[in-house]
C-alpha cells in the first residue's frame, strides 16, 4: 500500500479490525463498603453486565489504621482499638527516655508527680525524673504532688532541659503516693556531667546557707 504526501512516497501495511462496542445495556449495582482499620473500602458504583466496565463510581477508600486508646487494668498497659486489636505496651523506665536515640520513637513511662506548673509536670520513679510538657488541650488541674501517672510521648531537648514532649493525654494509676527523692551533695552535682539528676527532686546534704539574696543567686 502506498501513499503520498508533499511528493514523498510512504510505504506501509495497514491493519483493520472489526470491533464490537458494548452499550451497556445491561447493569449492576455495586454496593458501596466501608473501610475498615486494615482493609479498604469502596464508594456506591455501577457496573455493566456485558462487558465489565465500571461506569460509575466504584472509588476506593483506603484502611483508616488502628486508632489506638490506651487502657491501664491490672498493672498492664494496653493499646486498643475499636475493632478489637489489642496490644500490651511494654514500659520504659524514665532513664530509657533520658537516653533516647531518635526522635521518632514514642516511650510510655510511668512516674509520681512531683511539681505541676500549668501544662509543665515533672514525674519521677524509683530511680530517675523527668520533666513532661503537655499539649495544651490537656487539663492537667485535676492532677496533684503524689499523683502516680502513665504518659506516652516522643522526646525532645528544650534549652538543655530533656522533656517528654507534647503528650495529648495521661493515664491516672494511683493517688497520694511518697514522692520520690534522692539524697545527693554538692559534690555530687558539681561532678555530675550527664545530667544524671536533671530533672529529680533531690535533697542536699550538708549545705549551709552562707548568703540569702531573694532576688537572684544564693550561695
Amino acid at each position: 500500500i502506498r501513499g503520498y504526501a508533499s511528493g514523498a512516497t510512504y510505504t506501509g501495511i495497514y491493519l483493520f479490525v472489526e470491533a464490537e462496542f458494548c452499550a451497556h445495556e445491561n447493569t449492576t449495582e455495586i454496593p458501596a463498603t466501608e473501610a475498615t482499620c486494615t482493609e479498604a473500602g469502596n464508594t456506591a458504583g455501577i457496573l455493566c453486565s456485558d462487558c465489565g466496565e465500571i461506569l460509575e463510581g466504584n472509588e476506593t477508600i483506603p484502611a483508616t489504621g488502628h486508632d489506638y486508646e490506651t487502657v491501664y487494668t491490672e498493672g498492664k498497659l494496653t493499646l486498643v482499638c475499636a475493632c478489637g486489636d489489642a496490644q500490651e505496651v511494654i514500659l520504659d523506665t524514665i532513664a530509657d527516655a533520658k537516653a533516647y536515640d531518635t526522635k521518632d520513637r514514642v516511650y510510655h513511662v510511668k512516674g509520681v508527680v512531683t511539681y505541676i506548673s500549668g501544662t509543665t509536670v515533672y514525674i519521677q520513679d524509683e530511680n530517675d525524673g523527668i520533666c513532661v510538657y503537655f499539649d495544651k488541650s490537656v487539663d492537667t488541674s485535676e492532677l496533684a504532688l503524689g499523683d502516680e501517672i502513665f504518659v506516652s510521648a516522643t522526646m525532645t531537648v528544650y534549652k538543655g532541659l530533656l522533656e517528654l514532649n507534647g503528650p495529648t493525654s495521661y493515664i491516672l494509676v494511683s493517688t497520694g503516693k511518697e514522692l520520690p527523692v534522692e539524697t545527693v551533695t554538692l559534690a555530687d552535682l558539681a561532678a555530675d556531667t550527664t545530667n544524671t539528676y536533671l530533672g529529680e527532686r533531690v535533697t542536699v546534704e550538708g549545705l549551709t546557707v552562707t548568703a540569702l539574696n531573694p532576688t537572684g543567686n544564693t550561695t
